[in-house]
């Protein structure tokens, strides 16, 4: 019996969504440790989802303002405190100040903070903790404000992620963790589902290239879509002025009802292909090295639930070409979506069980377990 306690630090409002995290949890869960999670309340401008579990705490921003006396107040101090000063001061936000209380309050043996604002309210608490990499910032104040020297271990997607992460600094221990789901070993009934019936697994937000799958079936009356995960308000907003047409005759459903891993699986299996985007034509500000190095969640989901994919051309997408599991196009458009499709259709069978091959390489409980045992147990 393990009865080792364990923090786990999510600062981001998107908990539901992020399942490295929740897999993390329920695998200790499962290894007896006794863990709970911190996690910042939703945003209502994304979900207002939350995950109900008496071991997971919302975290309130305390008030913070940051209006123009207080602008004009750090003008003033910045003459006489010292630059290093004042940036500590910039970084501690509402959301920051509550829970370096909350994580000060709390005993734990262990603590895995998930990126480096949660790391940096860890050691601003006085505590030290493993890191859970997940996206990586161009430019994170937090990230220049942590002692890397300090952390225990790092779980992360890749070891490139990891050299590029710590590449002038010392190099902590590391192990790799894909953002992929446990495994769940099935068949799926390829057989019966409905041709062209598509889904987008995850969040639709714009960024994501949401709107050109919209423009996709719009263009291609034979498809039809479902949006299964959250839809931002203005993402909303955008579908029902831009496309309430896809919506009343049924060809566009939204389904943001929140599923366990198991059921996501199994519903994500009944479509017949599944979309992963990233737009960066529209949206300069992806284009750098998070978004090209890691694959999405609803990549290794789609494996999961044996779909062939559509997807982006860029190295955290390359399995979906080397393992034949779907097809990678080179920019977004009606058309080159419709010709990875029609590439799909071709050999529909073969590229659905190659897909659902990919699962068994990406299994996040056999990951976590090495993690586990080599980090959590042994010290």
């Amino acid at each position: 019996m393990i009865d080792k306690k364990v923090l786990i630090v999510f600062s981001d409002y998107y908990l539901p969504y992020s399942p490295s995290t929740l897999n993390l949890f329920y695998e200790l869960k499962k290894n007896k440790f006794d863990v709970r999670i911190l996690a910042a309340q939703p945003n209502p401008d994304f979900s207002l989802q939350k995950i109900v579990d008496e071991k997971i705490e919302y975290v309130t921003p305390v008030r913070n303002d940051r209006n123009v006396v207080g602008r004009v107040y750090d003008k003033v101090v910045s003459k006489v405190i010292s630059k290093e000063q004042l940036d500590r001061k910039n970084l501690m936000s509402g959301l920051a100040i509550s829970f370096i209380k909350k994580i000060g309050d709390i005993e734990a043996d262990e603590i895995i903070a998930v990126d480096f604002f949660s790391l940096w309210c860890v050691q601003q608490a006085g505590k030290t903790a493993h890191l859970l990499s997940l996206e990586i910032q161009e430019f994170d104040p937090y990230f220049n404000n942590c002692n890397l020297s300090k952390i225990k271990s790092v779980l992360i997607q890749t070891e490139k992620r990891f050299n590029h992460l710590f590449r002038n600094s010392v190099k902590p221990p590391f192990s790799i963790l894909p953002n992929s789901p446990p495994l769940i070993d099935f068949k799926p009934d390829v057989q019966g589902r409905e041709k062209f019936n598509l889904v987008y697994c995850g969040s639709a937000i714009i960024e994501f290239g949401i709107f050109s799958c919209l423009d996709f079936i719009s263009d291609f009356p034979e498809y039809k879509l479902t949006i299964k995960g959250a839809v931002p308000s203005n993402t909303r907003e955008g579908i029902e002025k831009y496309y309430s047409e896809l919506l009343t005759s049924k060809r566009l459903v939204i389904n943001d009802t929140y599923m366990d891993a198991t059921g996501l699986t199994q519903f994500i299996s009944k479509f017949w292909a599944g979309f992963a985007f990233y737009d960066f034509y529209r949206f300069p500000h992806l284009r750098r090295f998070n978004y090209y190095t890691a694959p999405s969640g609803k990549l290794y989901q789609y494996f999961n639930s044996g779909v062939p994919v559509v997807g982006n051309m860029l190295e955290g997408f390359t399995m979906v070409d080397n393992y034949n599991a779907g097809k990678l196009i080179s920019y977004l458009s009606a058309n080159q979506i419709k010709n990875a499709l029609d590439y799909i259709e071709n050999d529909y069978n073969e590229i659905s069980e190659n897909s659902k091959k990919l699962s068994f390489h990406f299994d996040s409980a056999s990951f976590l377990q090495k993690f586990i045992k080599e980090f959590l147990i042994s010290n």
